[in-house]
């Protein structure tokens, strides 16, 4: 289930991999992999640490939106939210925290239409100078 809110989803078939997951701790960062040869699930979409270690599944609710995404080159920064003991075992459950990661795009001359060079946080210039942009804001060519 993903809370709409703040994008937590609890992870499924993590009892498999218990191992994995007892190495792990809040604030740990996941990712999301395509399983291509998922034979009991034909969009399954796995969970792993970042060293490529299964730590369980997307839901079958979620999965195929998920897949779509990732497959159109979606990015997301996942990191563990909570690691917690499930009731009457000694498995231990997890959800993960969702964010969409926005790329950082490179602006573009208004004169020339090139792509300008980033000099420092806030100043962007243009190979030739004949550009600048401050605080996001074009500025226009010295007259």
């Amino acid at each position: 289930m993903v809370d709409k809110k703040y994008g937590f989803m609890k992870i499924y078939g993590i009892s498999f991999f218990q191992d994995t997951v007892k190495e792990l701790k809040e604030g740990d960062f996941l990712k999301f992999v395509v399983e291509f040869d998922n034979k009991f699930d034909s969009e399954a979409v796995k969970i792993e640490t970042m060293d490529n270690k299964t730590v369980g599944y997307v839901s079958r609710k979620f999965n195929k939106k998920i897949k779509g995404f990732l497959l159109k080159g979606k990015k997301y920064k996942i990191t563990i939210a909570n690691i917690y003991p499930v009731p009457k075992t000694s498995i231990k459950g997890m959800n993960i925290k969702i964010e969409d990661v926005l790329e950082e795009k490179t602006p573009k001359c208004v004169t020339c239409g090139k792509p300008l060079v980033k000099e420092s946080e806030y100043v962007w210039k243009h190979v030739c100078g004949c550009t600048d942009i401050k605080l996001g804001i074009l500025g226009k060519k010295d007259e």
